[in-house]
């Protein structure tokens, strides 16, 4: 069975500071599209004339009230939800769909596929239906099951080498994946073994 591994805090930090730059202020609409369909959570905005100026997902979860928010800068009231955001002022909060967004612009599905990635990895603890690691994982348990299958194993000798075939101890238990912290779609996978 394989495992994932959280980034360490340092660099969900770092990932959220990065999550902030790139989706806050002229991104929203892609990580509000990821969100969407990663979270199955509702789509809201910040609407002016008929344009969504700022897009976010409302937390659905039962144990939430007041209700929050999410876009690039994690959970938000809706107080809050101008702050910081350009050209949201005199704009009136509602429920959106894709649609709506689409209206004003395309979306660009290989940045929304980037920031889904990065909203998983920032916010560990949402409730995330559709992972991005799920094809990973499938991928790292099927090699799996070919390695015993073969009695052949692959694992790294140091973390940064090449990874090596070799015949099988018997004791080996599976993988562990490990994310970039950069958000895109890449882990870096360990074998993990029983300690001594």
């Amino acid at each position: 069975m394989t495992e994932t591994a959280l980034l360490p805090e340092r660099d969900r930090r770092e990932l959220r500071h990065q999550v902030r730059a790139m989706y806050l202020n002229g991104g929203c609409y892609e990580l509000a599209t990821a969100m969407h369909e990663k979270l199955e959570w509702p789509l809201y905005g910040l609407v002016r004339d008929g344009v969504v100026m700022h897009a976010f997902v409302c937390d659905m979860r039962a144990d939430t009230k007041p209700t929050y928010f999410y876009d690039a800068r994690g959970r938000v009231l809706e107080p809050q939800l101008r702050d910081g955001v350009e050209s949201t002022r005199d704009t009136v909060l509602q429920p959106i769909g894709l649609g709506d967004l689409t209206k004003t612009r395309p979306i660009n599905r290989s940045m929304s596929r980037r920031a889904g990635t990065m909203a998983e990895l920032t916010w560990p603890e949402l409730p995330w239906l559709h992972s991005s690691a799920e094809r990973f994982v499938r991928f790292a348990d099927a090699l799996e099951k070919l390695c015993q299958e073969h009695g052949v194993y692959i694992r790294d000798i140091a973390p940064g080498c090449r990874p090596v075939l070799y015949s099988a101890y018997g004791d080996e238990g599976g993988f562990r994946l490990h994310p970039n912290v950069t958000g895109d779609e890449q882990y870096f996978l360990e074998r993990l073994l029983p300690s001594s």
